[in-house]
């Protein structure tokens, strides 16, 4: 499960914090806009691996008032 998720709600780029691993999924505007390969040019680079999913994906809940925060289930 992840300790965080952010920018659900917007739709625009989402943030998985897994602990030792943050996941961006950006839309193209957004990924051009924060450049995060010329931010980490230097650091070791590491091929993923492909991984078979073996049960439905989990579902995102969001709760909260003004300050909305997401979970996945």
């Amino acid at each position: 499960m992840p300790l965080g998720v952010e920018g659900y709600t917007e739709g625009r780029w989402l943030l998985f914090d897994l602990n030792d691993i943050i996941v961006h999924i950006f839309i193209p505007e957004m990924r051009a806009l924060y450049d995060l390969e010329r931010l980490w040019h230097d650091a070791p680079r590491i091929e993923a691996q492909p991984v078979r999913i073996t049960k439905s994906p989990p579902q995102v809940r969001t709760y909260g008032g003004a300050g909305k925060k997401a979970e996945l289930t």
